[in-house]
């Protein structure tokens, strides 16, 4: 059972925060999903790749889930997150493999389960998986929270079939958003439609915790010694929990572009940027703690009244893209004015 209620939100932005309540465990937006150990976890990302239905491969996602959960034992809830590598059909779904691993994790923590996402394939491919994984939920008795995914299909297509299953077990307390390694603000005309879509879903069924996964700010090593931080920025485009990092490869840079394999970006909170640098050891570690110390200074700054957006005005991602603030004010613009 999920109850979430909203606490406080900055007008200025679509930063807020909510009380999520799983069972007897409350957690606080913004947040972010973890998925390396950490002493600031609050909510833990398991993330699977499901390629086939192989014997073999359904032996190891109980394995897989398990192992993944023992990384993050100080977690208190989890947001699990089911990737298809591979186009799939009805019969090729291994969905019980799949449920028996999700029943196994539950008696240990409490867990939000995304509607299954896939990295290539065709709209009926993903409506048929959609179909199967949130039927086999429903005769598990587990709830299903919709997967938006922008490279598969349009936004508002995708809400109208999700609507249609609602019967299905479709849940809208959360909305999950695969980002496929990009970002609200590098596709901003595919999360303008998801604005005014959580503008309407809140109006149906209230305040809705928003989870985007895969974000990632995009940026060529070659050509940045520093770039915009646009993933921690998604906590003012009305994402409240960001996924731990980007589980997508990144796509070969365009021809000109000499990227050095030897640079790491370690991200800045104090001005929402990656600043390259030699250090290999430890970076992830390094950056998501830092997005977990931020999303709690967040938290505390809406709590008091500030404008988030004077804040960021401050840092120096405003003044290395320009095009955030914009954006972020037509988001802002969008969600109060939607109507879809």
């Amino acid at each position: 059972m999920i109850n979430v209620k909203e606490i406080t939100r900055d007008d200025s932005t679509l930063t807020r925060s909510l009380e999520i309540k799983i069972g007897t465990e409350s957690l606080y937006t913004p947040a972010v999903a973890s998925d390396i150990p950490s002493s600031l976890d609050s909510i833990g990302e398991i993330y699977i790749e499901v390629k086939s239905t192989h014997d073999e491969e359904d032996i190891s996602l109980t394995r897989r889930f398990l192992m993944k959960h023992s990384k993050l034992e100080k977690a208190r809830a989890f947001i699990v997150v089911i990737n298809f590598s591979e186009p799939v059909k009805h019969q090729t779904v291994p969905v019980t493999a799949i449920f028996d691993a999700l029943t196994e994790i539950s008696r240990l923590a409490p867990i939000l389960i995304c509607g299954p996402s896939m990295k290539k394939g065709k709209w009926e491919d993903f409506a048929n998986l959609t179909s199967v994984f949130t039927s086999e939920a429903q005769s598990r008795g587990f709830k299903i929270f919709p997967m938006f995914v922008p490279r598969i299909i349009d936004p508002i297509k995708q809400l109208e079939y999700l609507y249609k299953y609602n019967k299905h077990g479709i849940n809208y307390e959360l909305v999950c958003i695969d980002y496929s390694g990009s970002n609200p603000f590098s596709k901003n005309q595919d999360h303008l439609k998801y604005v005014a879509i959580l503008r309407e879903l809140e109006k149906e069924y209230g305040p809705t915790v928003t989870y985007g996964v895969n974000i990632h700010p995009i940026f060529y090593s070659s050509k940045y010694p520093v770039a915009p931080a646009k993933d921690l920025a998604s906590f003012y485009a009305h994402i409240d929990i960001i996924g731990a990092r980007s589980h997508v490869k990144r796509v070969p840079p365009p021809t000109g572009y000499n990227v050095k394999a030897s640079y790491k970006y370690l991200l800045n909170v104090e001005g929402y940027i990656y600043e390259r640098s030699e250090v290999v050891s430890d970076v992830e570690i390094h950056n998501i703690s830092k997005k977990i110390e931020e999303s709690h200074k967040l938290f505390d700054l809406i709590k008091r009244g500030e404008t988030l957006l004077d804040y960021l005005k401050k840092k120096e991602i405003s003044r290395v893209d320009e095009k955030i603030l914009k954006l972020i004010r037509r988001f802002a613009s969008t969600y109060k004015a939607s109507l879809l």
